[in-house]
């Protein structure tokens, strides 16, 4: 169920730009899944996010994310400075700068620690792979190469997840098929 903050999410039917999508996904999730349950643990794992949009748009909501990206750009210059940052400025999210492979096991069992602002803190006493075991949930919002390594990591945890995903990548991913009307394998999806 959901509690009062996700009351004042409006995705009524209007027309939205290509830039609200991370917003879109964002409210969709805390919809569908409530505050308090996205809320456990170490929150919401933001695969693939890049910028660091949807853990922002969930920060907004006092939802706790982690953005994993092995190249985020959450710290660049931005053209629209976001309400709750400032350019250049650490992200109110933690930020953990790795890909994820396979079924997510270099994720999961790395030791490396940090705090919650994401900053590696040997002192510290949690580490990237308790963050990943404990999340809420895991998403990816055209993750591209993530798409597989999201669900089987999922899957593995036993941890909800939801993806919109991008172009197929044919020559990435060749085992990406589906069935056409007569059941014979198709390239593309």
């Amino acid at each position: 169920s959901t509690n009062s903050q996700s009351r004042d999410i409006d995705l009524e039917p209007t027309i939205y730009t290509k830039t609200d999508r991370h917003k879109i996904f964002a409210h969709w999730l805390i919809q569908q899944y409530g505050h308090d349950f996205l809320s456990r643990g170490s929150g919401v794992l933001d695969v693939a996010g890049g910028c660091g949009e949807i853990s922002r748009t969930l920060h907004s909501f006092g939802i706790p994310s982690t953005l994993v990206d092995p190249n985020p750009r959450c710290y660049e210059h931005s053209k629209k400075p976001k309400r709750d940052w400032k350019p250049d400025s650490s992200p109110p999210f933690r930020v953990f700068p790795y890909a994820l492979y396979g079924d997510g096991a270099n994720f999961t069992s790395n030791t490396e620690k940090f705090d919650d602002n994401g900053e590696n803190n040997e002192g510290h006493s949690t580490t990237v792979g308790e963050i990943a075991q404990n999340a809420s949930m895991i998403c990816g919002l055209h993750p591209d190469q993530a798409t597989d390594p999201i669900v089987e990591m999922a899957l593995r945890l036993n941890i909800p997840f939801a993806i919109v995903p991008c172009c197929v990548m044919p020559s990435l991913f060749p085992h990406r098929r589906q069935k056409t009307k007569r059941n014979k394998k198709k390239n593309n999806i």
